[in-house]
C-alpha cells in the first residue's frame, strides 16, 4: 500500500508541475528564450535541492551521467514542445499524449527485455490506452495537424524518458545509481546543456522581438523545479520496488486525470468531447494495467 501511496503523490505533484508550467508560459510566452531560461533554472534548482537532500554529496559516475544526460535532453525537448502545445491547446490533450508515451513504451520494454509477463488484463488495458489516443483526435480540425505532430513527438520522447529512468534503477551491470544522485545529475546536465544553448542563442540571435523576461518569473520556475523534482524522485523510488508495467501506468493515468481537472477548474479550459472521452478511456485502460 505504501508504494501505491507514493505513486499517487507523484501523480498529484506531476499534475501540479504541468499547471505551474502553464502559468509560466502564460506570463513569459513560448519563445526560445523562455524555454531555455526555464530549463536552465530548473536544472540549477534541481541540482542544488537534491545535493542538499543527498547529504551535501553526490556520487557522479560515467554511467549515471550518460543516463542522466540522455533523460535531460529528452525532457528538455518535450518541455519546449509542451510550451507550444499548451499555448494553442489544453492540458487534457498535452497530458494524454505525454502520459500515454510514459505507459506504452515501458510496458513494451518490460515485456521485451525485463521478462515481465503480459496478462490478458494488461493487453486489454494497452488496447484501451492506444484507442484513447485515436479517439481524442477524431475531430482533427479542433486539434490541428501541426499540433498533433507535436503531441506525437512528446509521446515518443516521454516514452524514452520512462525507459531510461527504469534502466537507471534496475540495470546494475554498471553499478546502481542512488535516487538522489540520479536526480541531482539530471539537474546538473540540464543546467549545463540549456545554459550553454541559452548563452549561444542570446549571442547569435538575429531577432530581439521576443517577450522580455523579468526576475519575477524566477520563483515560478523554482517552484516547478521543486514540485517536478520531488515527483520524479517518488517515481524513481517506485521504480526500485514495482514492475514497469505497474509503475508507469499508475503515474500516467493518475496525472492525466489530475491535469485534466486542473485545466478545467483553474484555467477554464474546455476540452472537446473527444478529448474527454479519450482521457476517460485511457484511465479505464490504466486500471486494467495495474
Amino acid at each position: 500500500m505504501q508504494n501505491y501511496l507514493i505513486l499517487l503523490a507523484a501523480s498529484l505533484l506531476l499534475a501540479g508541475d504541468f499547471a505551474i508550467q502553464k502559468i509560466y508560459q502564460q506570463r513569459s510566452g513560448t519563445g526560445i528564450i523562455a524555454g531555455l531560461t526555464f530549463n536552465t533554472v530548473v536544472g540549477a534548482v534541481t541540482a542544488v535541492l537534491f545535493f542538499i537532500l543527498g547529504g551535501f554529496s553526490v556520487n557522479i559516475t560515467c554511467y549515471g551521467l550518460i543516463m542522466a544526460g540522455s533523460m535531460s535532453i529528452c525532457v528538455f525537448v518535450y518541455t519546449i514542445i509542451g510550451f507550444r502545445i499548451l499555448r494553442d491547446g489544453n492540458m487534457a490533450l498535452y497530458t494524454l499524449f505525454l502520459m500515454t508515451g510514459g505507459m506504452v513504451a515501458p510496458f513494451v520494454y518490460g515485456i521485451a527485455f525485463l521478462e515481465e509477463v503480459p496478462t490478458p488484463f494488461k493487453v486489454i488495458g494497452m488496447i484501451l490506452v492506444t484507442g484513447a489516443v485515436v479517439i481524442s483526435n477524431l475531430n482533427i480540425k479542433s486539434t490541428g495537424k501541426y499540433q498533433l505532430f507535436l503531441c506525437v513527438a512528446v509521446l515518443f520522447l516521454n516514452g524514452a524518458c520512462s525507459i531510461l529512468s527504469k534502466l537507471g534503477q534496475t540495470d546494475t551491470r554498471y553499478g546502481k545509481i542512488a535516487v538522489y544522485d540520479f536526480v541531482c545529475m539530471t539537474g546538473i546536465v540540464k543546467f549545463v546543456i540549456c545554459g550553454i544553448a541559452l548563452a549561444l542563442y542570446l549571442i547569435f540571435r538575429k531577432s530581439k522581438d521576443e517577450k522580455k523576461l523579468t526576475p519575477k518569473i524566477l520563483p515560478i520556475i523554482a517552484l516547478s523545479a521543486i514540485v517536478g523534482g520531488v515527483s520524479y524522485m517518488l517515481q524513481l523510488m517506485g521504480a526500485e520496488r514495482l514492475p514497469a508495467s505497474v509503475l508507469f501506468p499508475m503515474v500516467s493515468g493518475g496525472s492525466m486525470i489530475f491535469s485534466t481537472l486542473t485545466g478545467i477548474i483553474f484555467f477554464k479550459e474546455k476540452p472537446t468531447k473527444w478529448q474527454i472521452s479519450g482521457v476517460v478511456i485511457c484511465f479505464l485502460g490504466t486500471l486494467f494495467l495495474l
